[in-house]
């Protein structure tokens, strides 16, 4: 009997520790922390960020910028958005390219688990956008929640950068920094985007170097490839990497 009063003693106890250190809350914490520079050549701006996460929380970030013109916004840059872990950084560069004279201001925000960082920039002199012939766009595609496009440059590029720039309101297409490439390269570049409602609309983009050497705007139609014809398409272009 003693026995039986000892093992629900146990028990007892077990399941009251065990209560009381669920009970127990670890206090939890959403923050983060922002750095930010601003550069500009040529035509080109370039807003760098670098988000810390300081919180105790993983959560997803991206980063956005906005160009006014007075009250207006002209120009919307979206960065791809990441997971970022606590303690851990993320780095953004933000471009925007200055088409026309006015008078300019800027507002760079970082959006984390639900919460926004908002910043104002201060836009510096800068000349005007000319756009060239530089670069040509070859069969734009649209796969699911992605564009492809393939590029050919009449030039050696360090950094070549895809700006879009009229889109739907409410769509975020996101800039792409695709690298370095060679004159005559014909190179694949991949645009995410997301839009709450696809439908068939023109975007216009902005091709160019890093270096603000050489620009050049292109307009294209996006429209959603579906059914056979988008298997065929995928092979299509898979063809023309390897043999063009």
């Amino acid at each position: 009997m003693k026995y039986l009063w000892f093992l629900l003693i146990l028990i007892f106890f077990i399941t009251s520790v065990n209560a009381a250190t669920i009970g127990v809350n670890i206090a939890e914490s959403l923050k983060g922390n922002l750095k930010s520079t601003v550069e500009a050549q040529d035509s080109i701006m370039v807003v760098a960020s670098d988000f810390q996460n300081i919180g105790s929380v993983t959560y997803n970030e991206r980063s956005r910028l906005d160009i006014f013109e007075g009250d207006n916004i002209i120009f919307t840059s979206w960065s791809p958005e990441m997971i970022v872990k606590p303690g851990e950084f993320e780095s953004n560069k933000l471009y925007w390219a200055k088409t026309h004279e006015g008078n300019f201001s800027a507002r760079l925000r970082i959006y984390y688990g639900g919460e926004i960082e908002e910043k104002e920039i201060k836009v510096p002199e800068m000349d005007v956008f000319v756009p060239g012939d530089n670069f040509q766009i070859y069969v734009p595609r649209v796969y699911g929640n992605t564009l492809r496009i393939f590029v050919k440059s009449k030039t050696d590029v360090k950094n070549l950068i895809v700006l879009p720039v009229s889109y739907p309101l409410g769509w975020i297409v996101e800039q792409e920094e695709a690298g370095p490439m060679e004159a005559n390269q014909l190179k694949e570049v991949n645009i995410d985007f997301s839009a709450p409602e696809f439908r068939e609309t023109g975007l216009e983009l902005i091709l160019m170097s890093s270096d603000g050497g050489y620009y050049t705007t292109e307009q294209i139609s996006l429209k959603r490839e579906s059914g056979f014809s988008m298997y065929l398409n995928m092979f299509l272009d898979w063809l023309v990497l390897k043999f063009v």
